[in-house]
């Protein structure tokens, strides 16, 4: 496992368990955190190759299938796209269709943003938001910067938990 896996399976570890009222915890399903790392593990890679040979990309996302397989959604490259806010808002609109009609189990939407870190620093970062039908929903970024030369450092991933904007369950209290 490359030292990135190995931090990415102790932030999913870290995160099997929700936090619930009172300070008890609940164990996050097994399937939920297996979705979660596919998703995360597929959309960092393809977000990585994307900014070391464009520079950018625009937002994108995969979705676990409520067989197993994994998917990927992106822009179509033969059209005008609209920004950055409105493509997510568009993939999260496709995705409650989706989840709704039980299309899909679990949801990856990644995006090139812009965060403060813990010591209070602005730093570029991939996101990677991960929402599931059985309502375990976490956002991991994963901070980088450009060197001079081009070339593209990652800091150590953050994640936290995010209120759901695809699955009900998502971000319940």
């Amino acid at each position: 496992m490359s030292r990135a896996g190995a931090r990415l399976a102790l932030a999913l570890g870290l995160v099997a368990c929700a936090a619930l009222p009172g300070g008890a915890a609940e164990p996050v399903p097994a399937e939920a955190t297996g979705d979660a790392r596919i998703l995360v593990e597929n959309a960092v890679a393809v977000a990585r190759s994307a900014l070391a040979h464009e520079g950018r990309f625009h937002p994108f996302a995969f979705f676990v299938a409520p067989d197993g397989r994994v998917q990927r959604l992106t822009p179509r490259s033969d059209v005008a796209l609209p920004g950055p806010a409105e493509s997510l808002a568009l993939l999260e609109a496709a995705f409650r269709q989706r989840a709704q009609a039980g299309e899909c189990r679990a949801i990856a939407l990644v995006a090139d943003v812009v965060i403060a870190l813990p010591d209070g620093r602005q730093s570029d970062a991939l996101q990677v938001a991960i929402e599931t039908r059985s309502g375990y929903c976490e956002d991991f970024f994963h901070p980088y910067e450009r060197g001079d030369g081009g070339e593209i450092r990652f800091d150590e991933p953050i994640s936290r938990r995010r209120k759901g904007s695809v699955f009900a369950e998502c971000g319940r209290e």
